[in-house]
């Protein structure tokens, strides 16, 4: 059962980066488990979440921020942005 709620998890935390990356500004692992919240069982689902997504090019890792979060110790995350690579070109040259 633990298996099939991270298959859960996993498949909404996808469609929840799909959206935030459909709103073009910067997004963390946090936001996303603010929306849907936090999986159950092993954190490691979060990570494969954002690789399914980055995988497509429909994201990409624009910088690394501290974690809000005080459990986090403030550990840095990757910062996320949604937007294909002509986006990113065009950002960065401006």
């Amino acid at each position: 059962m633990a298996i099939e709620a991270q298959y859960n998890w996993h498949d909404e935390a996808v469609k929840c980066i799909q959206a935030f990356a459909r709103l073009g500004r910067p997004f963390t692992a946090e936001d996303v488990v603010a929306e849907i919240g936090p999986p159950a069982g092993s954190g490691k689902v979060i990570g494969a979440a954002f690789n399914t997504v980055a995988r497509t090019s429909m994201i990409w890792r624009c910088g690394e921020r501290p974690a809000d979060r005080k459990t986090s110790h403030r550990r840095m995350l990757a910062v996320w942005r949604g937007g294909q690579p002509v986006e990113q070109i065009r950002i960065f040259n401006d």
